[in-house]
């Protein structure tokens, strides 16, 4: 078992802390973000994948309530025919999901 230590600062050591440690931790948050951006730039990504980071419903509940109700351009074809996937492009689908989300029927059922 680890022994528990208590070391009392005084407000100007916190400052100073803070001082030294907030440059660094901005760094990295702000590299943290660049990083998960440029994840998704020029990235494809098919249905399932949309699904499990954007959705979670079935397929067909994707392509009634959202891609034929909204006609996306970030989706390569919205009809691709049986057998072929759909080519969904990650960046642009981000982007539209986050301003969107309001206009989308969630508690839509699927014909």
């Amino acid at each position: 078992m680890s022994e528990r230590i208590t070391v009392e600062l005084s407000s100007k050591s916190i400052d100073k802390i803070v001082e030294l440690l907030e440059p660094r931790v901005i760094a990295k948050l702000q590299s943290d973000r660049k990083t998960m951006i440029e994840d998704t730039v020029n990235r494809i990504i098919n249905l399932n994948e949309f699904n499990k980071k954007y959705v979670k419903k079935t397929p067909d509940w994707i392509k009634q309530n959202i891609f034929y109700e909204f006609k996306p351009s970030w989706v390569e074809d919205i009809h691709p025919g049986k057998g072929k996937a759909f080519r969904i492009h990650e960046d642009e689908a981000s982007q539209w999901m986050k301003e969107h989300r309001h206009e989308i029927d969630w508690n839509a059922k699927t014909i």
